[in-house]
């Protein structure tokens, strides 16, 4: 995170008014130099230009820049106001924020000579202004129902302050909306047409009436600072898809704004973004990388919202961010964190009628059919009845089985969708459900430490199974081999072509795999599978996840083919390291900036030997990892050996070698089987 200032200084240069109704204004404007914000929540003054030298003419203040004049300030009286397009011969070319903040007109002509910049829109303060006018001949602005745009009608300028109108449109065209350009404008609805793709801060700043914006037809990646700061009612914000930065203050005191979705690509929340808002929970995008000081969970700039509940994932910017501290500020958070399957969870339960019965709880749905939502049923055999109260049991909600510590569990084939997070860890056997269509989760037993055994009733599910090992209907995908099965050795089914995401991890038992006409590993399919220590890899095989074999501690060398197109990083070869772990934890620094991005807490195995065809992605594989290689392999069964050692004994003397090496193997074979 980043760090700026003391609160209390961010929030004076935050306040920066147009306006003179804003009483603030006069506590940090000084001898017409005016302290704003930037994007990052800096707080910096408006440079004067050349010689600083302030000249004064006809009720106006102005600055030099060669023959260019810049408006400081003036103007006051009068019901109209002439935007003057030169001061003692001097082009007027810009005009100072807040220069205009004493002006009581209620129209502003805009002459047919003017080439003023009003990119700062300097009549954002004038909270009589009813209209403008453009003189005929202008070349750099017009209006349109008295509102000011550039001539191309592309960017609207200002919006006047006073304007009687209760809704308005953009007009279909525009793509910029100019600095506070709706400053404190009175409309209480606002339509933005799909043709904008550019907003500057302050555009819509103080709207007191308007309370749903919705920009999700805006192509825009950037909510600007101050945005929409200080609009009381605004109660509901549409975000447009593309959006990834949200700048500093933007939804600062917007009280009425109890929910906001964020969308799923934002990388950045910047300073104070929504302090003094009326949030008391949000849902964090994982994409968001930088949340900035005071962003979330603030009433002021030291005042945390009570009870403030942040949603997200582990290990992400909003994790960090609820318990983030520094101490040079005397800065900690202290937010409620959730993990955001739990929140989604909580609010489907909140919005379902439970009922009791015995030792489960359901829900009736809208078809008459029943949720299963709980089971507390005691014992160590639970078969699940099919039916509460009349209502057929077709689904089984979340966690439902979280607290039922029974070894099996039996399900009734009316059954079709499991939600996530179903079992205990203490289950051992389970009989999914016949007619099972779906998972609520890609790992659904990934918790369950103790399972020995899977089986599935009767039914069209999605699901079979075979000597307690699941896999989907025709047994091409490989689902789940139980991590407390016992048996030593595993020839996967001819018919399996892919071990689909953590199939076969933490298995301790497990010794000899044979994964012969296996096509895609998927990631962490074997992962800590500590006792595997020979592996009989397909010359199909194509595709290896990430960790796909990580912490096999005990799997000292792999044959692995040409055929092989892909390969994740940690698939073979590496182990866990506790010392490597507790080296990034306590130095973070030494770790921060790598090319290949975070450093994982792995290291290769010590002797660890990748047999390998030269040329081959695995060979680039080894080579990347530091892991030895040996190309020009070959293998005898499950053995793998240096082709070039047997081609080197040559002759008579190789082919009786080998032939010792098939009687070895052979002898073994006829004794397993006696």
């Amino acid at each position: 995170m980043k760090y700026y200032r003391k609160p209390a200084a961010f929030a004076m240069g935050m306040l920066i008014a147009f306006s003179a109704a804003v009483p603030s204004f006069t506590a940090f404007a000084e001898d017409d130099e005016f302290i704003v914000v930037d994007d990052d929540g800096n707080v910096i003054k408006n440079e004067n230009t050349d010689d600083d030298t302030v000249y004064e003419s006809g009720g106006f203040k102005y600055t030099l820049s060669g023959n260019d004049a810049t408006i400081t300030s003036g103007a006051s009286g009068g019901e109209e106001f002439t935007l003057p397009s030169e001061i003692d011969g001097h082009r007027v070319v810009s005009v100072t924020p807040g220069a205009f903040r004493y002006l009581n007109a209620k129209k502003v002509i805009i002459p047919a000579d003017s080439e003023c910049d009003l990119s700062e829109n300097p009549f954002a303060p004038c909270v009589l202004l009813e209209a403008y006018e453009v003189e005929d001949g202008n070349s750099h602005f017009t209006t349109k129902d008295g509102v000011l745009f550039s001539n191309d009608m592309k960017k609207l300028v200002s919006y006047p302050a006073a304007k009687a109108d209760k809704s308005y449109s953009i007009p279909e065209g525009t793509e910029e909306i100019n600095t506070a350009a709706f400053y404190m404008a009175p409309v209480e609805s606002l339509e933005i047409p799909s043709s904008v793709k550019k907003l500057n801060r302050h555009c819509f700043a103080y709207l007191k009436n308007v309370k749903k914006m919705d920009l999700s037809s805006v192509d825009t990646d950037i909510i600007p600072a101050m945005t929409f700061a200080e609009s009381d009612n605004l109660s509901e914000v549409v975000l447009p898809d593309s959006l990834t930065k949200i700048e500093v203050g933007a939804f600062m005191n917007c009280p009425s704004l109890t929910e906001i979705t964020l969308p799923e690509g934002l990388e950045s929340i910047g300073q104070s973004a929504f302090m003094g808002s009326g949030l008391t929970t949000i849902v964090v995008p994982d994409s968001v990388s930088n949340i900035a000081y005071n962003a979330l969970g603030y009433k002021d700039e030291e005042t945390a919202v009570e009870n403030f509940t942040i949603v997200g994932s582990a290990g992400t910017a909003a994790a960090i961010y609820a318990s983030d501290e520094d101490p040079e500020y005397g800065y900690k958070n202290d937010f409620k964190y959730v993990l955001r399957e739990n929140y989604e969870r909580q609010l489907q339960f909140e919005a379902m009628n439970v009922q009791e019965t015995e030792d489960y709880s359901y829900a009736v749905n809208d078809d008459g059919t029943a949720v299963l939502v709980s089971c507390s049923a005691a014992g160590f055999k639970v078969e699940v009845p099919d039916s509460f109260d009349g209502h057929t049991v077709t689904s089984v909600f979340a966690g439902a089985f979280q607290g039922c510590f029974a070894s099996e569990i039996i399900f009734p084939d009316t059954i079709t969708k499991f939600g996530s997070d179903i079992f205990a860890q203490t289950v051992q056997k389970v009989t999914l459900p016949g007619n099972l269509a779906e998972f609520g989760e890609d790992e659904p037993f990934l918790a369950c430490t103790e399972l020995k055994s899977i089986s599935v009733g009767e039914g069209d599910g999605a699901f079979s199974a075979e000597n307690g090992v699941l896999y989907n209907k025709d047994k091409t995908n490989l689902i789940c081999y139980p991590q407390a099965k016992e048996d030593k050795k595993f020839t996967v089914p001819e018919s399996v072509k892919n071990t689909v995401i953590s199939a076969c991890c933490y298995n301790t038992f497990l010794e000899e795999l044979d994964l012969s006409d296996v096509e895609v590993i998927s990631d962490y399919s074997f992962e800590g599978c500590t006792a595997l220590k020979s592996i009989k890899m397909s010359k199909k095989l194509k595709s290896v996840g990430q960790n796909a074999f990580l912490g096999c501690s005990s799997l000292t060398s792999i044959r692995v083919y040409k055929t092989v197109e892909s390969i994740g990083q940690y698939a073979f070869g590496y182990n866990y390291d506790d010392d490597l772990a507790a080296d990034i934890r306590n130095n973070p620094e030494k770790y921060a900036d790598t090319e290949t991005g975070t450093v994982m807490p792995y290291s290769v195995i010590d002797g660890f030997r990748m047999y390998v065809d030269k040329g081959s992605l695995a060979e680039q594989y080894a080579d990347d990892c530091g892991i030895e290689k040996v190309t020009n392999a070959a293998a005898i069964g499950s053995t793998n050996f240096d082709a070039r050692l047997l081609y080197g004994l040559g002759g008579i003397a190789g082919i009786g070698i080998i032939g010792v090496i098939i009687k070895t193997i052979a002898g073994k074979a006829k004794k397993k089987k006696k």
